[in-house]
């Protein structure tokens, strides 16, 4: 029984693997790696920067919270939308000077790097959030060898960890607020 499951899990993580690779192939490098700087520039600059677009609307439109929120979204399209013109510009220069091929070959090694990562960091939280799947995965050889990147990043590892047990706490002191909130108080009949 846990041979089919750990074969079950490495069948699913290599199809995974394949889905990957085969996307970087088909889309290519160009497109991979601009839409990536699109979503991590998109965000990080809409965080940082989202209080200059929210201080520009007068507060009577919008409260707080949701102009804050729409400001993130406003410098998150435009940046995003900047980076897919620009990719589609040096697509165009790629296919002219005839290098399609190099792009889709770099685009497949980049999109099975991409989904090492992706599957590394979902077995990351699988374990953290659930321990008793890591004696399961620790029987897979497909997910022993995405997990051994676990021994060259060890910090990040560690930080998920903290992130877990901070959640953790979190949602018990709500349970525990809620708890002493909703207490059954008692009625005299008097």
């Amino acid at each position: 029984m846990i041979w089919r499951c750990n074969l079950g899990v490495d069948l699913v993580l290599l199809g995974l693997l394949l889905v990957f690779t085969i996307y970087g192939f088909v889309k290519g490098f160009v497109h991979e790696v601009f839409v990536t700087i699109g979503l991590i520039l998109g965000i990080w600059l809409g965080i940082k920067k989202a209080h200059l677009i929210s201080s520009l609307s007068p507060p009577i439109l919008l409260p707080e919270p949701w102009n804050q929120i729409i400001s993130f979204f406003i410098i998150f399209a435009a940046v995003f939308l900047f980076t897919l013109f620009i990719r589609f510009l040096v697509k165009k220069f790629v296919s002219a000077i005839e290098l399609d091929w190099l792009d889709k070959l770099i685009g497949g090694v980049y999109g099975f790097v991409q989904g090492v990562v992706i599957i590394w960091a979902l077995l990351l939280v699988i374990i953290i959030f659930s321990p008793a799947s890591a004696e399961v995965l620790n029987q897979s050889s497909v997910s022993k060898r995405i997990l051994s990147l676990n021994k060259n990043l060890p910090n990040l590892s560690g930080e998920l960890v903290r992130l877990k047990n901070r959640i953790t706490e979190l949602f018990t002191r709500s349970k525990i607020s809620e708890k002493a909130t909703n207490k059954p108080k008692h009625r005299t009949l008097i």
